[in-house]
């Protein structure tokens, strides 16, 4: 976590010394040092980050053969599952903007964005396509279930195109609540994902360090396993996508995802399931899951990290995390 002072985009800025350039250079790092690791779990799927960097190479090579090159936008249109972190990822190899399309949104949402977007390749699952009425003359579509060899491995070890990516280059369009109107499309760089991942990264070690040395915490205390990532926020949102995978990927972590819409009974059944370690439960999830009979009778001791966002957690909530997740 060595810091120095550069030219952000003509401001002196203070950045990490030793950081990844771009995301794609972020995955090859972390594939390598984490390869047998298990990445991305959802049902019956279970890839490790060796498979995941494979098929992340392989679909970056069939975007680029469908016409996708750098500074074209791809806009992923699905639920949570590995197929959209697999487009996320190769997307990104190439010098792609993934947009992020809201995977809740109504017809006119979806189109709003995707007019926004201008993209010139849309990626999704058969149930959120048919939800938007239409794309513009030209935009290729790629059904993930109608359309799974587009996400396979290859049969041989694929290699990714080379694609020269600066740190600024834009990498993502993740949008707006549209509070005051219609969404807007906020523009994010590589520079700031990877940023992002470092400092959240730098600001766990430096909590622990301050809970060692100054707080007097019994180092046995601290949670230190491999963990286990329960993720239930959507991937179109910064706490799915950036918090709930990119995050964990920093330390090798496995990510698992569920099906369908927030279910607590599910959730309780994956943590004892999976032994899930960590789970972010945001808004009403938490009190939910809490609140569920199947409480009592799920082994929930795994789950050794709880946390919250988005809003103030109350004492009252608090001191029920504590209760239920000791």
């Amino acid at each position: 976590f060595e810091t120095a002072v550069e030219s952000v985009l003509g401001e002196h800025m203070i950045v990490f010394a030793n950081r990844h350039r771009s995301v794609g250079a972020f995955l090859d790092d972390v594939c390598e040092r984490f390869a047998t690791n298990e990445f991305l779990v959802l049902g019956n799927v279970r890839l490790t980050y060796a498979e995941v960097h494979d098929r992340v190479d392989a679909i970056a090579g069939r975007l680029v053969s469908h016409g996708v090159g750098r500074g074209d936008r791809v806009a992923i249109l699905a639920a949570n599952r590995p197929e959209w972190v697999l487009t996320f990822l190769a997307t990104m190899r190439i010098g792609g903007i993934v947009a992020a399309l809201n995977g809740w949104g109504t017809a006119a949402e979806l189109d709003h964005a995707i007019t926004l977007s201008e993209p010139s390749l849309v990626v999704g699952d058969t149930r959120r396509l048919a939800r938007a009425s239409g794309f513009p003359p030209g935009v290729e579509v790629i059904d993930m279930d109608a359309e799974p060899d587009f996400f396979a491995p290859t049969t041989v070890g694929a290699v990714a195109p080379d694609v020269p990516i600066d740190e600024d280059d834009p990498a993502l369009i993740l949008f707006t609540s549209g509070t005051t109107g219609r969404a807007k499309g906020a523009l994010i760089s590589h520079r700031s994902i990877v940023g992002f991942v470092d400092g959240t990264l730098h600001n766990a070690t430096e909590k622990k360090r301050v809970a060692l040395e100054f707080l007097g915490i019994d180092p046995a205390t601290i949670p230190d396993q491999h963990q286990i990532v329960l993720n239930t926020s959507p991937l179109f949102h910064l706490s799915g996508l950036f918090a709930g995978v990119l995050m964990p990927a920093g330390e090798g972590n496995t990510v698992v995802f569920r099906e369908g819409r927030f279910d607590p009974a599910d959730v309780l059944r994956l943590i004892e399931e999976e032994r899930i370690t960590s789970w972010t439960a945001i808004g009403s999830m938490g009190p939910s899951v809490m609140a569920h009979p199947d409480l009592a009778t799920r082994d929930t001791s795994s789950l050794t990290r709880m946390s919250s966002g988005g809003a103030h957690l109350s004492e009252h909530m608090q001191h029920q995390i504590r209760t239920h997740f000791p």
